[in-house]
């Protein structure tokens, strides 16, 4: 309770004192019935041997990721990590580049292309067709 809380009293103490008991009675009740709602529904939810430890999706996609490491900020690292880092930044954003002229490109070629001169034209002269543009 509140008025038992003094000025010494930590974050330990709460946790010692705390019950969950009333919190944990019937749990299992309620989540059996909620799992029998979703599968009389037809309604997507982890299995039940998820909910009682078992691995979930997320714990097998999490376990098979590569972990990254710790990212330095560049105060933090030697001449040679600056060097490195805007070596890597420089292909990146030149491979951007070229992606995007390529892209350019490509919508050059579509809009001088036959079809394109069609759409135009079925556009502007029937009436309810759909412009989509791009």
């Amino acid at each position: 309770m509140y008025k038992d809380l003094k000025d010494d009293t930590t974050i330990f103490d709460l946790y010692e004192k705390a019950d969950y008991g009333a919190l944990r009675r019937g749990h299992e009740e309620r989540v059996t019935h909620y799992l029998d709602f979703f599968e009389r529904n037809a309604i997507p939810h982890l299995e039940r041997k998820v909910l009682n430890g078992d691995e979930s999706p997320y714990d097998r996609v999490m376990r098979s990721r590569v972990p990254m490491d710790i990212v330095r900020p560049l105060p933090t690292v030697s001449a040679c990590e600056w060097e490195r880092r805007i070596e890597e930044y420089d292909r990146a954003y030149k491979s951007r580049i070229k992606d995007a002229r390529a892209m350019e490109r490509d919508l050059r070629t579509i809009k001088g292309s036959r079809f394109w001169k069609l759409r135009n034209f079925c556009v502007r002269h029937f009436p309810g067709s759909q412009r989509v543009e791009i």
